[in-house]
This record gives structure tokens, C-alpha cells and sequence, in this order.
């Protein structure tokens, strides 16, 4: 059933007995203003009218028509909230100078509700905010208490605590009550009573008020249909969402310029998407010609929208019970989704009750679950669950939760918990649990709670943006508000808690006695000690003929001590081709340079040439830089560039886009001033990387150099 809408009429007291005291008619207002924010950030329907008592003029439907009622006025309809009512009450509520009766603001009240929703399916409210310092006529109070009746309307009286004859509960500039507030008092809780009106204090509607609730969601079925057992048994049920993930509202997209402009508007953008080619054109293709496409290994398949259509599973609206199994083998660990639903049998059908009823005990006296197939509408995702019985005194019900499937598992193994401890230890880890139960907490009567229940928990990310987004809105110049403490508390251990474990906290340190276990200096653990890094490092400004050469002849190429004396390394993988070939380089027990020139050339080739469209070019493109780093490093210029030129005659024809990364990327020649030896000069190197490049770059005639004449041209 759909929740109905409230029309709320808040009688807001003004005048000299509430506005004596500013604190007092500034709470009065706070809180209103809550009440308003609470309905625009939750996008209720809700109706607020405001009349205010005690205002210097008298402007009210009671008045016009017949005269009394004077210093009462109505200022806001029956309407939805808006930011303009918000505003309004931030600027324009100013204390009246002559007071206003408060029965008669009741009975104005009341004339509005029965005008205003006269036809209308809602629950009427009226909401007086004062401190009772205003008159109050006892005149007829037993014909108001009637209308209230008549009109089915709830009375709600915020500012002194009626339910209490202290004054503890009063603002703390309030002192003690003045003689008028004491009547006053007294003649609104006889009205409170028995009109079966509630009153609560400013500073607890103000504690209440002060977080955000979401959009009431009206309670809407999930499934209708029959729970099936077997071919013969059915039982009408209805499934309603009991527990749903809430997520945080998304952002719109203004305009900026917009909202700079002297006439904003709507500040709204429309997102326009095109298509297009990954080409040098970038040619843009419509939408209606394009098709979706699975990867299949390194071919991507295309599927047409007749593929799809034929593609989905088909099924029918069902909730098929597939057998019983023991409570324990739903397992809390394997239950799935973000959401948990309720059956329960259909309205009005009293023999599908009885069946449920008897379902719902017969399984919970056998300790057994039913594992059902449920699929919610026509051609959903079929969904594989169990319905747990859950018996309460007012309802029974069953509450379905998905399992999982093989794919949705996660298969890990951990390393065994198996170890000795001693009688003391368990103990003292049986008291910590004991006292740090959340069920047997004690307030300050004495009374036990359990504490950081859920359904009392509010969202910390949910209301601190609703506060972030109220102080940008009102004062949009100020900062952000830090953190509530109220919601920085749900976050935290609660005070009690903690007073309550720390010996069994001091207890558990000393019988699990730990050790400070200082780590192995890293240059220790890799051999940094015997070997010393100027011994293994490569001396770049140096001539080529005079490096530094130990091992088998080659320098350290860019690695650490790590990477020296890491597991032998004897193959560049596609993987990781870059790391695997420095640590061919860097092998201390065999020379393989040859090799790992070879291996990285024909790696560049392999990753252009199995790459789907530029997949794999970006890992492409850092092989050939690390072989052109190398190359320079050991002074083989040569070597590198032949296999550029190859690269270059493969890939730069066609519209094949790696040439293209390639001279984007500034990859050239090395020429002589790089590495002396070069017969490349740095005119050529810069000229190569251009489409016009003659074949005079060339210095000697274009032989095809193949990746295997590597390791000759390096001996």
C-alpha cells in the first residue's frame, strides 16, 4: 500500500511572550527550518502551510469572513516545500509586538486543513511551535478537541516538554517559568490529552530534525504469483524488498557559463554521443549501423541485436521450490545480492495463510530450508535461494536470499590458525568478547540496550552530504561543515565499550607477548654488502671502449641489486618482456646479451602483429624504447638500427597505427652523437622518423635484417 501524503499546518508563535527571549523564537525557527529542509532533501510530497501568531497584522480566512482571530496570519498555503519557503523563513520571521491567542491559532489551523483537503485521501497535522507564554483562552475547548476528532487530525506541540511537570528540559536562556507560560501550559496539555497529541522539547526535535532522512518508498510488491511444490501444491504469495542497499543521489550536470550568466535558467546540459573510427580521420559512424562484440581469444566476435533477442534466456514468472535441506548447509558466507526479500501470503486470501503458516512452522521446527528457484518477471536472470522461516508474534513470513552459483565463488586458501594457547590466554580473549558485547550495554537508568543496532544507525556518507549540500545551498560562500559528532560516533566504539575492555585489553598484552623483529636492510638481503654498487654500475659518460664491464662483458643496465640476484631469467615472455630482458642483460653466470637482443627484436614484431587493433602497441612501443636504451648503453647502434629500419618497412605503410606511436613517441636512429661508432648522423636520425626520408639515410645497401642475426652482429 502506497504511503499517504502529510498536509502539515505549522502554527509558528511570533509574538512578545516567545520573541522576549531571541534564543527561544530563533530555536522556534531552527527547528521549523528543519522541518523544512528534512522534507526538500527527502523529495516529499508533503503540503506545509504557515500561519504565524502574533504578528503586528491580521491576515487570516476566519478573520476576513467574520471578524476575531486578530494577530494571526497566514503567509503559506497548502504547498509543497521550496526553496523559496526556506528562504523565506530565513529572512522574513521578525517578532510581532502584540500576542496572539494560541487556541485561536488552532482553530485557524484547523479551518485551513478543512478547506485545503477537503477530498483529499492525507494525514492532517497540525504542528505549534512556542514556548506557551502566549495567552490561551479555555473558551470551548472541548468543541476544538472535537474538530480535531472530526477532521481525524494530529496534534504536535514542540517547545516545553507537556509530558513533563520539570523544568530541566526547558532552553537554556528559558530560567524559570513565568506565571502566563505555567497557564499556558496547562491548557495545552489538557488539549494534548485529549486530542491524543504528542509535545516534545526544542532540544529534542532539534536532535531528531537534525539528519536527513531519504524518500519514503512506497511498499511495492516484487512478485505476485504462487509458491510451487511439486505439480499439485500452490500457495499464493506476494514478495516485498525487506532490506535494499541505498546508494548516494547522482550529481546533475549544469552549466557553468550558465550559472555565471545574469538569467542561469535551467543551468541544464544534453549529453550528445557520437561515433567513430579509430583511424586518422577519426570517421564518425552511426549509431544504427554499429554491432556489439564478445572477445573470443584475440578475435572479437560481432553480435547483431537479432543475436542478442535470440541469445537471452527465456523464462517465466515463477517461485519453484526445489527442495528442502538443512538450516546449516546455507551457509551465511554464500548468501548473494545487495537485497533481501519477505513472502507472505496475498491479501485476503485466508487458505493461502493457512498453507504459508503451516510451511513457515513445519520448517522451523525441522530446522530446514527450502532452496528455491525464483525468477521475478518474465525473462529475468533466473536466481537460485533459500526461504528461511522467520516466525515473529505479530507475522510470520519467509525471507528469501540468493545463493550462488559455481562462477560466483571464490575459492582461496589461507594458511592454517592452528596453534597452542594456554587456559590463561582463552580466558582472558572469552572476557574481552564477554565485555565488549554490543547486546548487554546499560544506560543510565540501569536499563540494558543493545548498542549500534542498524536500523537506528544512520548512513554517515548519506547525512554528511546532505548537510555539505544544505550549508552550499544556504551559504554559499561559507566552507563545509566538518564531520557531525553524532555520526562520527556510528563510526566508532561506543564510550562504554571501551571503559568497559581496557583491562581485558592490558590483560591480552601481556600474555600475548610480542616482539619488535627488526628487518633485514634490503642492500643486506640482496647481497648490497659484498657487492658494492659503483663495482656493478654502468659509468654513461664515459667512451663506450672504457665502461665498466663485469661478468660476462656487459654493463648493468638500469636494475637494482634485486634484480642481480633474482631467479635466472633466461627468455624475454610477453608478460613482462621489458623486466625479463634487463635481467638477461644483467646475468652474472652467462652471457646472454645476444640472446636478449634477439628475443626483445622479435617481441616488438610478435606484440604489433597479434595485437586487436592497438591492444598491445603502448607494451610495443616500450620494448623497442628499452632496445634503443640498451642498444646506446652498450654501443650497439648498429644492431638497433637495422631492426628500426625493418620495423619501419613492416608498419609504416598500410593503416596500420604503430608507426604512427612510434614517431609520435620521437623514436629514432642512433646517431653518432649518442653513440660514437654510429654511422647514423643526427640529420638522418631526425629526417627517419619522417614519411619523406630518402633512401640516402641509409649508409649501407637495405639488406632485411632478421631478428636471428642478432647475436652474430653482437659477437
Amino acid at each position: 500500500m502506497a504511503s499517504q501524503k502529510d498536509a502539515v499546518v505549522v502554527c509558528l508563535d511570533v509574538g512578545p511572550g516567545m520573541s522576549d527571549d531571541m534564543d527561544t523564537l530563533n530555536l522556534g525557527v531552527k527547528v521549523l527550518n528543519m522541518v523544512v529542509q528534512q522534507r526538500l532533501f527527502s523529495q516529499s510530497k508533503d503540503e506545509v502551510a504557515l500561519v504565524l501568531l502574533g504578528t503586528n497584522d491580521t491576515d487570516n480566512a476566519l478573520a476576513n469572513a467574520g471578524g476575531g482571530y486578530e494577530c494571526i496570519s497566514t503567509v503559506r498555503s497548502l504547498a509543497p516545500c521550496d526553496w523559496k519557503f526556506l528562504q523565506y523563513l530565513e529572512d522574513k520571521i521578525v517578532p510581532g509586538n502584540t500576542s496572539a491567542d494560541l487556541v485561536d491559532g488552532l482553530v485557524v489551523a484547523m479551518d485551513i486543513l478543512a478547506r485545503e483537503t477537503q477530498g483529499k485521501k492525507c494525514n492532517r497535522r497540525v504542528l505549534m511551535i512556542t514556548n506557551a507564554a502566549s495567552p490561551c483562552g479555555k473558551d470551548q475547548l472541548d468543541t476544538i478537541v472535537q474538530g480535531f476528532g472530526q477532521l481525524d487530525c494530529q496534534l504536535q506541540i514542540v517547545g516545553p516538554d507537556l509530558d513533563d511537570d520539570d523544568e530541566g528540559d526547558q532552553p537554556p536562556a528559558a530560567g524559570k517559568k513565568r506565571p502566563e507560560q505555567v497557564e499556558g501550559e496547562a491548557v495545552l496539555k489538557q488539549i494534548l490529552q485529549q486530542a491524543s497529541g504528542e509535545s516534545v522539547s526544542f532540544q529534542n526535535a532539534i536532535e531528531v530534525l537534525s539528519f536527513f532522512k531519504k524518500r519514503q518508498t512506497k511498499q511495492t510488491s516484487t512478485f505476485r504469483g504462487c509458491i510451487e511444490i511439486g505439480k499439485q501444491l500452490k500457495i499464493n504469495v506476494w514478495s516485498y524488498l525487506r532490506v535494499k542497499s541505498v546508494k548516494p543521489s547522482s550529481f546533475k550536470r549544469l552549466s557553468a557559463v550558465s550559472q555565471a550568466s545574469a538569467q542561469p535558467g535551467s543551468m541544464k546540459v544534453v549529453m550528445d554521443r557520437s561515433y567513430h573510427l579509430n583511424d586518422e580521420d577519426e570517421t564518425e559512424v552511426d549509431k544504427s549501423v554499429l554491432a556489439k562484440g564478445f572477445r573470443f581469444g584475440k578475435t572479437i566476435v560481432p553480435m547483431l541485436k537479432i543475436d542478442e533477442q535470440a541469445m537471452k534466456f527465456t523464462s517465466t514468472k515463477s517461485m519453484k521450490v526445489l527442495g528442502f535441506t538443512s538450516a546449516d548447509n546455507a551457509k551465511i558466507q554464500n548468501r548473494l545480492g545487495d537485497s533481501v526479500t519477505v513472502v507472505v501470503p496475498a491479501p485476503d486470501d485466508q487458505p493461502a495463510a493457512i498453507a504459508l503458516s503451516a510451511l513457515i512452522h513445519a520448517l522451523a521446527e525441522t530446522d530446514k530450508v527450502a532452496v528455491v528457484r525464483y525468477v521475478a518477471r518474465a525473462n529475468s536472470a533466473p536466481k537460485i535461494g533459500v526461504c528461511i522461516p522467520h516466525i515473529k508474534p505479530l507475522y510470520e513470513c519467509l525471507i528469501f536470499t540468493a545463493m550462488p552459483f559455481l562462477e560466483d565463488l571464490r575459492q582461496y586458501t589461507f594458511a592454517s590458525l592452528c596453534q597452542e594457547v594456554s587456559t590463561d590466554q582463552e580466558a582472558a580473549m572469552d572476557s574481552l568478547i564477554t565485555n565488549m558485547d554490543l547486546a548487554n550495554q546499560t544506560d543510565e537508568d540501569g536499563d540494558t540496550y543493545e548498542a549500534l543496532q542498524s536500523k537506528h544507525m544512520l548512513n554517515p556518507v548519506l547525512q554528511h552530504m546532505f548537510q555539505c549540500i544544505q550549508r552550499r545551498a544556504l551559504s554559499p560562500d561559507e566552507g563545509l561543515p566538518e564531520l557531525d559528532g553524532v555520526l562520527r560516533a556510528y563510526l566508532e566504539q561506543p564510550e562504554q565499550v571501551t571503559a568497559s575492555c581496557s583491562a581485558d585489553l592490558q590483560r591480552l598484552k601481556e600474555l600475548f607477548k610480542l616482539e619488535v623483529v627488526e628487518k633485514k636492510r634490503k642492500h643486506d638481503k640482496d647481497g648490497g654488502g659484498v657487492w658494492q654498487e659503483s663495482d656493478l654500475a654502468l659509468d654513461i659518460d664515459a667512451p663506450a671502449a672504457k665502461r665498466t664491464n663485469t661478468g660476462g662483458g656487459q654493463a648493468a643496465i638500469g636494475v637494482t641489486m634485486a634484480e642481480l640476484t633474482a631467479d635466472s631469467v633466461e627468455e624475454v615472455g610477453t608478460v613482462e618482456p621489458v623486466k625479463n630482458f634487463r635481467a638477461m642483460l644483467n646475468r652474472r653466470d652467462v652471457d646472454l646479451s645476444g640472446k636478449a637482443f634477439t628475443q626483445m627484436a622479435a617481441m616488438v614484431v610478435k606484440l604489433v602483429q597479434d595485437s586487436i587493433s592497438d591492444q598491445f602497441f603502448r607494451k610495443a612501443l616500450d620494448c623497442l624504447q628499452e632496445l634503443r636504451s640498451a642498444s646506446v648503453k652498450l654501443a650497439e647502434a648498429a644492431v638497433f638500427n637495422d631492426h628500426l629500419r625493418s620495423v619501419k618497412q613492416d608498419f609504416a605503410t598500410g593503416n596500420n597505427s604503430f608507426w604512427s606511436l612510434v614517431r609520435s613517441s620521437k623514436v629514432t636512429l642512433i646517431s653518432r652523437d649518442e653513440v660514437s661508432d654510429s654511422n647514423v648522423s643526427p640529420l638522418q636520425a631526425g629526417q627517419f622518423i619522417d614519411d619523406t626520408e630518402q633512401q640516402s639515410v641509409h649508409a649501407t645497401p637495405d639488406d632485411d635484417v632478421d631478428a636471428d642475426d642478432f647475436a652474430d652482429m653482437l659477437d
